[in-house]
C-alpha cells in the first residue's frame, strides 16, 4: 500500500524547515517532535515553558529539554525575562516572518481592563501573558475567559497557572460560548449547594466527597428531585437500621421511595399509617382454629 498527500486538507497548513526532516526520526524524542511542531503551527506566537507543558500534559523538565535541543539546533531562540529564558520563539533562520513579540489587542487590552476590575488590582505581568495565550491559542471568546477569571476567585484560587488550568479544562469540554459557560457556572454552584446540604445531614465537614459520593448526591437532587427533608428521613432511617453513614446504603432506601412515587415527607407517613392499619386490623386469633377446637373440647361442667 503507497500514501499520498490529501491535497483537500492542504488549504489549512504551516510549512517546517527542512532540518527537522533532515534529524534522525526514528531515535528523536517523541516529545522534541511535538514540541517544535507545536510552535510552528502558530509561529507569531510566543510559548512558555509552563504553557507547552500544559497543551502536552508533559512535565516541564521535558519541555525544557526540548526546547534547549531545538536550540542547540538554531530553530529556536530564548527571550530571556528576570535572568531565565522562559520564553521561546522561532529563530531568524527557520522564520524570517515572525513576530518577535505576543501582539495584545484591542479585545486583550479590553479584557485585562475588566479582570483588574474584578480583582481591584493590577494584572501582573505573568497573568497579562497568561491571558493574551488563552485568547490566541485556546481560541477563547473574552467575554468566557472574563467567566472563568471570576470563577477562580469565587474559589479563592486565582493565579496564572490555575486560570490557565481552567481555561484548558473548558475548551477540552466544548466550553467555549458565553451560554454554555453560563450553564456550567450554573451546574457547579448546585453542586456546591446540595454537597453543603449533605454535609449538613450527615455531619460530614472535615473530607472531600469521593466522585461515587458525589455521583449519588447529584441523582438524589437532579433525577429524584428530593429536597433536603426527605434525605434527612432517609439519613435517619439508615442510622437507625445500621448505626453508621453509608451512601450505597441511603441511595437504596432514595431509590425505593423514588421508585414508589415518594415525593414528600406525607407519603412515607401514609406507609406508616398503612402498615399500622393493617396490623391492627388483623385478628390476633384464627376463629377456624378456634371452632375446630371447641368442637372435641371436653364437656366443662
Amino acid at each position: 500500500m503507497t500514501y499520498k498527500i490529501n491535497f483537500a486538507r492542504y488549504a489549512n497548513h504551516f510549512a517546517l524547515p527542512k532540518d527537522i526532516v533532515d534529524e534522525s526520526l526514528c531515535d528523536m524524542d517523541d516529545v522534541y517532535l511535538k514540541v517544535i511542531l507545536l510552535i510552528f503551527k502558530q509561529p507569531e506566537k510566543e510559548c512558555s515553558v509552563h504553557l507547552l507543558s500544559h497543551l502536552l500534559d508533559k512535565p516541564e523538565k521535558k519541555i525544557e529539554e526540548a526546547i534547549s535541543y531545538w536550540i542547540s539546533r538554531g530553530l529556536l531562540v530564548a527571550q530571556s525575562t528576570q535572568k531565565k529564558a522562559d520564553v521561546v520563539v522561532l529563530s531568524q533562520k527557520s522564520a524570517s516572518h515572525t513576530a518577535p513579540n505576543l501582539s495584545v489587542t484591542p479585545e486583550a487590552k479590553y479584557l485585562l481592563q475588566c479582570i483588574e476590575s474584578l480583582l481591584s488590582r493590577p494584572v501582573t505581568a505573568v497573568e497579562s501573558k497568561t491571558v493574551i495565550q488563552i485568547l490566541e491559542y485556546l481560541k477563547m471568546p473574552a467575554d468566557v475567559v472574563l467567566m472563568a477569571v471570576d470563577y477562580c476567585v469565587s474559589i479563592g484560587k486565582m493565579s496564572a497557572r490555575y486560570l490557565e488550568k481552567t481555561c484548558a479544562a473548558w475548551a477540552d469540554n466544548g466550553i467555549l460560548t458565553h451560554d454554555l459557560a453560563e450553564q456550567y457556572l450554573t451546574f457547579l454552584k448546585q453542586s456546591k449547594s446540595h454537597e453543603a446540604i449533605i454535609r449538613k445531614i450527615t455531619g460530614i465537614e472535615t473530607r472531600n466527597f469521593t466522585e461515587n459520593e458525589k455521583t449519588f448526591i447529584r441523582r438524589w437532587f437532579d433525577e429524584y428531585q428530593f429536597d433536603e427533608e426527605m434525605i434527612t428521613l432517609a439519613y435517619e432511617r439508615m442510622i437507625r437500621f445500621i448505626g453508621k453513614i453509608s451512601f450505597p446504603y441511603l441511595n437504596t432506601i432514595l431509590t425505593s421511595w423514588f421508585e414508589k412515587g415518594y415525593r414528600h415527607p406525607e407519603d412515607i407517613n401514609e406507609e406508616k399509617r398503612e402498615k399500622v392499619s393493617s396490623i391492627s386490623e388483623k385478628p390476633t386469633y384464627d376463629l377456624d382454629e378456634l371452632e375446630r377446637f371447641w368442637e372435641h373440647a371436653p364437656d366443662m361442667k
